[in-house]
């Protein structure tokens, strides 16, 4: 290869006001920094990455620059086509990645490049390769924005079919389902009991909504009773019932635990092992092999887990065993008869994504209040309804994802 090219360190500036042309900012990921002095880059010009992580990457200069402290000029020697060098570099960068030398800062094996031995077709044969790579990445990037622009479609289908559900506009509603009000009544019987047991605490703020007989909607809590129709977002089918989501769930009143206090096995459970919108879990954790310091929120398996910081990740899942969280992520237990996956698609729907947003505080940390949470409005189903809208959304998304 050293008859090809060679590694040059180029001419030295004074006086003049150039672009710094670093990694970050060839890879479009940092904006402008104006130098006065360094290493003069001209527009074309090829240099490569000799120190860090991605030693042995070749970027063509867009512009006349200053080049970063990490780069070296790479000259060509004036019978090879220039584009070739580039991707045959480009060929092995992955082997001068993993033949870097040094600890704590590596670097290119300069001598790996030099030695390399590489076959060198006729110039007009390199601008035939050339020629012939540049198609297929210019129809590879077809393929990318195809790709692109088909996601965007089905998460808007999936999206909108969400929205359907939610409404009572997915499955048919069955006159012979005991109505959600009942279903209502007895999660209230539920919570008093506990309440009796101390199992959990009165809520002083409990609510309950109702329609009146002139069709608008009202809220009760303790003796006061208000108008709440311009809260409503949306019709829902007769047998439906509206209510706040800290009357349904246990909302994220769930014991802390320190590390010494946890068993070794359980899963532990952070924000960034949560695919965004999708919701995917990533990877699973075992406290053995993540100890922590700050105390977490256990959960059990069935509750609903919603994270409250960044709402607009869209990250909510369904537990499928016991473990712990961060505390930035809200254990919702549902009570008797609310489906923690309707419960999820829910919190995941368009509606319940545009409330949250409106209310989280903080600018680069936003999180969602623990009041502003319990009171979000949700469209309850009947619980034959829930089970039945479960069952349809989950074929209908797993034909929108072999689409």
């Amino acid at each position: 290869m050293s008859s090809l090219c060679r590694l040059d360190n180029g001419e030295k500036v004074f006086n003049v006001r150039l672009p710094l042309l670093d990694a970050k900012y060839l890879r479009g990921k940092s904006s402008e920094t104006i130098m006065d002095t360094g290493i003069l880059v001209n527009k074309d010009d090829y240099i490569i990455l000799v120190d860090g992580e991605n030693s042995g990457e070749v970027f063509k200069a867009p512009i006349c620059g200053i080049m970063g402290t990490t780069f070296k000029k790479l000259y060509i020697t004036t019978n090879i086509y220039n584009e070739y060098i580039l991707y045959l570099l480009k060929y092995y960068q992955k082997m001068f990645r993993n033949s870097k030398r040094g600890a704590a800062i590596p670097h290119l094996d300069k001598r790996l490049l030099a030695n390399l031995m590489v076959g060198l077709p006729p110039i007009s044969e390199q601008k035939r390769i050339v020629s012939e790579i540049e198609k297929i990445f210019a129809e590879i990037e077809v393929v990318k924005t195809n790709q692109e622009e088909l996601s965007k479609l089905k998460d808007g289908l999936k999206n909108k079919i969400l929205d359907l559900a939610i409404q009572g506009k997915l499955v048919r509603q069955d006159p012979n389902d005991e109505p959600a009000s009942v279903l209502l009544e007895k999660i209230r019987a539920e919570k008093q009991e506990l309440i009796k047991q101390g199992k959990i605490k009165k809520d002083k703020q409990e609510s309950y909504i109702f329609k009146g007989t002139d069709n608008r909607h009202y809220e009760k809590i303790g003796t006061e009773t208000k108008d709440i129709t311009d809260e409503i977002p949306f019709e829902i089918p007769e047998s439906w019932s509206w209510c706040r989501l800290g009357s349904v769930v246990n909302y994220g009143e769930t014991k802390a635990v320190t590390y010494s206090e946890c068993d070794k096995n359980l899963w532990i459970l952070d924000l960034e092992d949560i695919e965004k919108d999708s919701s995917k879990i990533l990877c699973k954790n075992r406290i053995r092999d993540k100890p922590f310091k700050s105390t977490k929120k256990t959960f059990q398996k069935g509750d609903v887990l919603y994270s409250k910081l960044r709402p607009y990740l869209n990250k909510v899942v369904v537990a499928d065993e016991n473990g712990v969280c961060t505390s930035e992520i809200l254990p919702l237990r549902a009570y008797y008869g609310m489906e923690a996956t309707y419960l999820q698609y829910c919190l995941k729907s368009h509606y319940f994504y545009q409330y949250v947003n409106q209310l989280t505080y903080g600018v680069k940390m936003p999180r969602l209040g623990t009041e502003d949470g319990k009171k979000g409005l949700i469209p309850i189903p009947p619980l034959n309804e829930q089970q039945k809208i479960i069952q349809k959304l989950s074929k209908i998304q797993e034909i929108i994802e072999v689409l």
